[in-house]
């Protein structure tokens, strides 16, 4: 009976990484959709604000207490009150969704780091049993 092979540790985890490699390519796709809503969201609220400001604009104009085409009070009141705790939210939400998609790929590759260290000691212990059999007959 031929000695057990003992595989290189690195080739087990890149074969392990290479069976594994559609979920890691499904966690970039979602961090590029990540990216890609968050410009759109973005977008999205910058729109609703510059309407909110035409809006703004219109009615101290109808009212006549447009001051010099500008009013400073309402436009920061919306401002704060709507613009930043939304484009707030949408970056919170964003980053939490990436944070969460780091760390299911970071969980994956520990998974295949200690997958790969169980079957190259599993094959050590099998060399180690197959040598100390082999002393046994040679002694």
């Amino acid at each position: 009976m031929p000695a057990p092979v003992v595989q290189n540790l690195q080739d087990v985890i890149s074969g392990l990484t290479a069976a594994n490699q559609p979920i890691l390519n499904n966690f970039d796709q979602q961090g590029t959709d990540l990216t890609n809503y968050g410009n759109t969201a973005t977008q999205n609220i910058n729109t609703a604000k510059d309407q909110a400001f035409q809006d703004i604009t219109g009615q101290a104009a109808s009212r006549g207490v447009l001051f010099g085409g500008f009013t400073p009070a309402s436009q920061a009141k919306y401002s704060g009150s709507t613009y930043l705790p939304a484009l707030a939210n949408l970056q919170k939400a964003i980053t939490d969704s990436r944070t969460t998609l780091a760390g299911q790929r970071a969980s994956l590759l520990s998974g295949i780091s200690t997958d790969a260290n169980k079957q190259v000691q599993g094959e050590q212990t099998a060399l180690q049993q197959w040598q100390d059999r082999s002393d046994e007959y040679t002694s």
